[in-house]
């Protein structure tokens, strides 16, 4: 059932791009968005994956040509998994489940460590 309400939503996401196609190009031809702030929503989507991650890319490199656009959406992707990975152990995704290891759970222990609390 998700499934099919999932594919409904992009379906009628899609079909109001295209419906609308001419008025959202007259009106991103028009944005001018400083590079910082780009690189800071493109780290925010990245970040919170709430559209495919496709669109912001293709967004960027139409803001801001393809070699910045593509420059941006990679210091975005590299920062927000850099940022993923703070509080996780090495290979803390790879050894989960192995022998009741729980990347999340040892992250709160360490974190709830009274060094960490001292600090």
């Amino acid at each position: 059932m998700k499934k099919w309400i999932t594919l409904a939503l992009y379906a009628a996401v899609l079909l109001t791009i295209l419906i609308y196609r001419h008025e959202l190009n007259a009106l991103l031809g028009d944005v001018s968005l400083p590079a910082g702030a780009g690189l800071a929503l493109a780290f925010l989507f990245a970040f919170f994956p709430v559209l495919p991650y496709k669109l912001v890319i293709g967004s960027l490199g139409f803001l801001y040509g393809p070699l910045v656009g593509a420059l941006l959406a990679w210091l975005a992707v590299t920062a927000a998994s850099l940022m993923h990975d703070v509080g996780h152990g090495p290979f803390s995704h790879a050894l989960e489940g192995v022998g009741g290891f729980d990347h999340h759970r040892r992250s709160e222990e360490v974190l709830q460590s009274p060094e960490i609390r001292q600090a």
